[in-house]
C-alpha cells in the first residue's frame, strides 16, 4: 500500500496540472504525432489510414476545428499547389482523410490534386469537427527518377505546400502541438517551440493559419549532432546525415561507424571560416547575427529535371523571419558555395517583395544574385575551390546567352519552373559569371566581393532606401550589361 500511495504522489503533479489548465483557445488545434517503425516494411501497408506511407516514418495530423467558426458554407482547403510541385515532384499526396463531424453535413473538403476523397464520419456530442490524415513529404534520394533509399527523414515546408487545412478566405489563429518522441528524433523548425515543463516530448507554437511554421524531423540514429561557437556571438548546432549510402536500400539504411565520422569536423572548420570571413568583410554592419543557429546537411528528394535540359538540382534553405534560425542544405553541395550563400542571407536582408521602388529583377540581383557571387568568391578564398567555370560551363552549354538573360530578367519571378519559362539561371550563373569576368579587369574576385560585400552592408543598414542605393545597384546593372 505503501507504494501505491507513492506512485500517486509522483503522479499528483501531472494530474493537478491537466485539471487545473482551462483551455480558451479559439481557433484552429493541429496535433503532429511521430514514431519510427518498419510496419511498412513488413507488411507493405500503413498500419493505420491516416498515417503517412513513408518506409519507417510515419506522422498523422489531427485537426481541431471549433463548430462556432464553420458554416454551412464553410470550405476546407490544405492550400495552393505550387506549379513546380504538383508538376514535376508529385509528392505531396495525402493517400488518407478521415472528418469526424457533428452537425456540419454540408462541410466542402478541397483536396489536392493526387489525393483520394476523404471519409466522413459522424462524431459524437462535441462542439468541435476532427480532420484526421497524412501527409507525404519529400524524403528520398533519387537518382535517374529511381530512388535509392529513404532516409528517415520528414518535411513540411510551407514555403512549398501548406500542410495545415484552413478556411477557405478566412486566417485563424493556429496552435500546433508536436508529439513527438524526443528520444528519437531531433525536431526543427523555423518557429521557436515552447517547451512542454511535464512532459519533453510535446512542444508547441502559436501562429496564425496564412503563416504556420515550417517543421523537419530526422531521426536520430542516421544524423550526428555537434555544436560549437562561430563568429563574434554564433553558437552553431548542426545535424549531419551519417547514412552510408553505398549499402543503404529502400529496405534498409546502414548508418556509419561512428569512429569513422570525421565529416563533422570538416563541416565545422568550413562553417567558421566562411563566418569569421564574413564577419570580417563586413564590419561595418549595424547588426551581427548572434545566437543560436541550426543547421540541417542531409540528403533529399529535391533532385530532377531543371529547366529543359537534364540537370540534376538541389536546394537550400535559409530560414530567419520567423523568429528562429535554420539552414538546411543538400549533402552533395556541402563542398560547394551552397554552405556560403544560405550563411549570407542570414548577415543581409533584401528588399521588400511589395515595395514599389524596387523592381522583381532588381529585387533579385540583391537578393540572390549578389549573395551567390559573393558566396561563390567567398568559397574560392576559404577553399581554393572555383566554381565560376562550372557556371560558364552551363550557360554555354544551354546557349544561355545576353538575348536570353534580357528576356529572362522581364520575368516577375525567380523559379526554375514557371509558365513564364526559367529565370533562375540569371541570378545563379549568368549574372554571378559576368561578375566574375568584370572582377578580372579590375582588380579580382577578391577585390569585387568587397564592393559587393559594402553594398549589402549599406542596403542592409537603411532598408533598402533606393534613394541610397540605388545608383550602386544601377552600376551592378552597367557592369553585366542588363
Amino acid at each position: 500500500m505503501k507504494y501505491a500511495t507513492a506512485i500517486m504522489l509522483l503522479l499528483l503533479p501531472f494530474i493537478w496540472n491537466a485539471t487545473a489548465e482551462v483551455d480558451d483557445f479559439n481557433g484552429i488545434d493541429l496535433t503532429v504525432k511521430a514514431f519510427y517503425s518498419d510496419y511498412i516494411l513488413k507488411y507493405d501497408t500503413i498500419p493505420d489510414p491516416t498515417y503517412t506511407y513513408h518506409k519507417t516514418i510515419q506522422i498523422r495530423m489531427t485537426e481541431k476545428i471549433p463548430d462556432k467558426l464553420l458554416t454551412d458554407t464553410t470550405v476546407m482547403q490544405l492550400g495552393e499547389y505550387y506549379h513546380y510541385v504538383t508538376d514535376y515532384m508529385g509528392i505531396f499526396a495525402l493517400p488518407w482523410v478521415e472528418i469526424s463531424e457533428k452537425d456540419i453535413g454540408n462541410l466542402k473538403i478541397e483536396m489536392p490534386m493526387l489525393s483520394v476523397a476523404p471519409l466522413r464520419k459522424q462524431s459524437g456530442n462535441t462542439d468541435y469537427t476532427l480532420i484526421r490524415y497524412s501527409y507525404l513529404s519529400p524524403s528520398c534520394l533519387m537518382e535517374d527518377d529511381e530512388p535509392l533509399y529513404q532516409c528517415p527523414q520528414f518535411y513540411a515546408m510551407t514555403d512549398f505546400q501548406n500542410y495545415v487545412f484552413v478556411r477557405k478566405g478566412e486566417t485563424d489563429s493556429l496552435r500546433i502541438t508536436f508529439d513527438i518522441p524526443e528520444s528519437l528524433f531531433y525536431l526543427r523548425s523555423d518557429m521557436a517551440l515552447a517547451e512542454n515543463e511535464y512532459d519533453p516530448d510535446r512542444r508547441t507554437v502559436s501562429a496564425t493559419t496564412d503563416c504556420p511554421p515550417s517543421f523537419f524531423l530526422y531521426y536520430k540514429p542516421a544524423f550526428l549532432n555537434k555544436t560549437f561557437d562561430a563568429g563574434k556571438s554564433l553558437n552553431i548546432d548542426l545535424l549531419w546525415e551519417n547514412v552510408d549510402t553505398t549499402r543503404s536500400s529502400l529496405t534498409n539504411i546502414e548508418i556509419m561507424p561512428l569512429a569513422k565520422s570525421t565529416e563533422t569536423d570538416t563541416a565545422q572548420t568550413v562553417i567558421k571560416r566562411t563566418i569569421e570571413k564574413i564577419e570580417q568583410l563586413a564590419e561595418d554592419l549595424d547588426t551581427v547575427p548572434s545566437g543560436k543557429l541550426e543547421m540541417v546537411v542531409t540528403k533529399q528528394v529535391l533532385h530532377g529535371v531543371m529547366d529543359t535540359v537534364d540537370r540534376s538540382w538541389t536546394w537550400g534553405r535559409a530560414y530567419t523571419d520567423k523568429g528562429n534560425r535554420l539552414i538546411i542544405m543538400d549533402k552533395s553541395d556541402f563542398h560547394t558555395a551552397m554552405p556560403a550563400h544560405e550563411i549570407l542571407h542570414l548577415y543581409f536582408s533584401v528588399p521588400e517583395k511589395d515595395s514599389p521602388d524596387w523592381t522583381p529583377y532588381e529585387r533579385f540581383i540583391v537578393s540572390e544574385a549578389l549573395i551567390e557571387y559573393s558566396a561563390t568568391a567567398l568559397t574560392a578564398l576559404t577553399t581554393g575551390k572555383d566554381g565560376f567555370e562550372s557556371m560558364f560551363r552551363y550557360l554555354e552549354k544551354n546557349g544561355y546567352d545576353r538575348k536570353a538573360a534580357m528576356k529572362a530578367s522581364e520575368m516577375e519571378t525567380n523559379s526554375a519552373f514557371s509558365s513564364e519559362g526559367s529565370s533562375s539561371w540569371l541570378y545563379y550563373e549568368y549574372i554571378p559569371w559576368h561578375l566574375h569576368q568584370a572582377a578580372q579587369k579590375s582588380g579580382g574576385d577578391e577585390a569585387m566581393l568587397e564592393k559587393v560585400i559594402r553594398l549589402l552592408v549599406r542596403g542592409t543598414n537603411c532598408g533598402w532606401d533606393k534613394s541610397i542605393v540605388g545608383k550602386d545597384v544601377a552600376k551592378i546593372r552597367n557592369k553585366i550589361g542588363i
